[in-house]
């Protein structure tokens, strides 16, 4: 009798969910639930990741960064010198751009990734970007951060906030898997991404920038060094009021709202103002 060999095929059945894994979502998930565990506040809803062409990038950042100052406030900063003459906005947006690979946009409520960004850093600017994502679910951060109602000031203070938790966290998650890096070297590395992108920014921007990561990031971590972490979001929700207070956490502040500046005079002299702000310390 003639032999027949005999073929066996084998078929490796796999779930859609292995075929089709993505490591950035895997990724992601990973970090939302540490950064919700630390923070103990809950994931109300998912928090998907995009990966962004090099070329959409800058649009899709300037979404996510916000409102940009209105032509009238604009114009009274120039008035004022607080604005270069001539300042070009659109290319301060696009070197911003060149500076950031990794950012949560609030008004699609997805984390942002450039397509050409590195996976180490990217797994580094994680755990910032999440927890603005959650914060963002907690506070609502497009009208917490711009609510009309705001002076300059307490948009900083603010702003500090969110950055400070978020840079503050990524510290602490980097502590708890022994990959940890000084504040002093966390900034250093935030400072040389955004250089380029700040060069030639008023100085008063530059200022804020550097408040906003820096005593933003020492404020949050003052409150947690005895406290736990839980407590964090109850302590911001309100928020300090003013930069002050973020600059001098050690002392004791009265509740009682910045004085008015001289208004009188400007009637006395004929003048009408056309707009109110408070300047804080900063």
């Amino acid at each position: 009798m003639r032999g027949h060999p005999l073929a066996l095929a084998l078929v490796l059945v796999l779930p859609a969910s292995a075929v089709n894994a993505d490591p950035l979502a895997e990724r992601t998930l990973d970090v939302v639930r540490r950064v919700s565990r630390l923070h103990g506040i809950p994931v109300r809803r998912p928090i998907p990741a995009q990966r962004v062409s090099v070329d959409a990038w800058p649009g899709r950042l300037a979404a996510a960064l916000g409102a940009r100052p209105g032509k009238e406030r604009l114009s009274l900063w120039t008035r004022l010198g607080l604005v270069p003459e001539g300042l070009d906005l659109a290319a301060l947006v696009r070197r911003l751009a060149q500076a950031t690979m990794v950012r949560y946009d609030p008004t699609t409520r997805r984390l942002l990734v450039r397509a050409d960004a590195p996976e180490d850093l990217v797994a580094r600017l994680l755990p910032a970007e999440v927890t603005r994502a959650l914060l963002d679910q907690q506070l609502e951060l497009g009208k917490w951060l711009d609510a009309p109602a705001l002076s300059s000031d307490e948009r900083l203070v603010r702003r500090a906030m969110v950055d400070g938790d978020a840079l503050a966290t990524a510290l602490e998650l980097g502590r708890l898997d022994d990959t940890v890096v000084s504040p002093a070297e966390a900034l250093g590395r935030e400072g040389a991404r955004a250089a380029p992108a700040l060069e030639g920014a008023p100085r008063w921007l530059r200022a804020g920038a550097a408040f906003s990561q820096g005593a933003g990031a020492a404020y949050v971590r003052g409150l947690v060094r005895t406290r736990p972490w839980a407590s964090l979001l109850p302590r911001l929700r309100p928020p300090p009021a003013s930069t002050a207070e973020v600059l001098h956490p050690d002392r004791a502040f009265s509740p009682r709202r910045p004085q008015p500046g001289p208004i009188e005079a400007l009637s006395a002299a004929g003048l009408a103002p056309r707009g109110e702000d408070t300047l804080g310390e900063l």
